[in-house]
């Protein structure tokens, strides 16, 4: 009886220095999430301030009764802006492509006066004014590459805008005083570069350039003898920061 109780303690010792010799066992570790990934689907909507400088140059012909006179003028228009944007991006891959739409407020401005003497333009021409972009917005496509956090991107689409004019033109005898606000239209293109530094807010630097077509109002002269038609082109370069949030995961 004592031989075999004394053979239990001895196997009971030996198994326990066994285990001894093993670590503690531990539940499996879960993979860990790679901060380098960002997946850039989803809804987004923000807000950027930046910087535009527009060119708005205008071509008029005025005729009175006695002489035809054409003359040019143009303006450079710099100002802030700043508005909001929202978009939805779709990615395959490293690919990333969406849509986005923006709406700007601006406080471009700029007055200007030209004089043409009676030897160049038939009579004496004096204009004075002020031409304004007081908003603007865009609807474009999207396409870019990402690379983890940063997303490297193309855009461009549709643009529209305000201008608003006031002028006063006088052809010799008569004056003509212009006041117009005319909705105008056309494209833009662009790109920029964007990162994500949270799970749902990313940071952008972008660039814009917008092309809108030419409008042709006819503003007849005071004096009731003359009529003067004006044709103005705009262009406008745009350089802006902005930040999103993007909802969803």
């Amino acid at each position: 009886m004592k031989k075999l109780l004394l053979t239990s303690i001895v196997v009971l010792a030996a198994g326990t220095a066994s285990a001894a010799d093993f670590p503690d066992a531990q539940a499996p570790v879960a993979p860990t999430y790679s901060s380098g990934y960002y997946d850039w689907s989803g809804f987004h909507v923000g807000a950027n301030v930046g910087y535009g400088v527009a060119r708005a140059t205008e071509n008029s012909s005025g005729a009175t009764p006695a002489v035809s006179v054409a003359f040019s003028e143009s303006a450079t228009l710099g100002g802030v802006q700043g508005g909001i944007q929202l978009g939805y991006n779709w990615q395959i891959a490293s690919i990333v492509f969406g849509i986005e739409g923006d709406f700007q407020g601006s406080t471009q401005s700029k007055s200007f006066g030209i004089v043409c003497p009676a030897a160049t333009c038939g009579l004496a021409v004096n204009t004075t004014g002020n031409i304004k972009l007081p908003w603007f917005g865009t609807g474009r496509a999207r396409l870019g590459y990402a690379f983890g956090r940063w997303l490297l991107y193309a855009t461009g689409g549709l643009a529209f805008a305000d201008e608003v004019s006031n002028e006063t033109v006088t052809i010799g005898a008569g004056t003509a005083i212009t006041s117009f606000s005319k909705a105008r239209d056309g494209w833009t293109v662009g790109g920029g570069i964007e990162m994500a530094f949270w799970d749902h807010w990313s940071a952008k630097v972008e660039y814009l350039y917008l092309d809108l077509n030419q409008n042709s109002p006819n503003n007849p002269f005071v004096a009731g003898t003359a009529s003067m038609v004006q044709s103005t082109s705009l262009t406008e370069n745009i350089f802006r920061v902005g930040a999103n949030y993007k909802f969803g995961w």
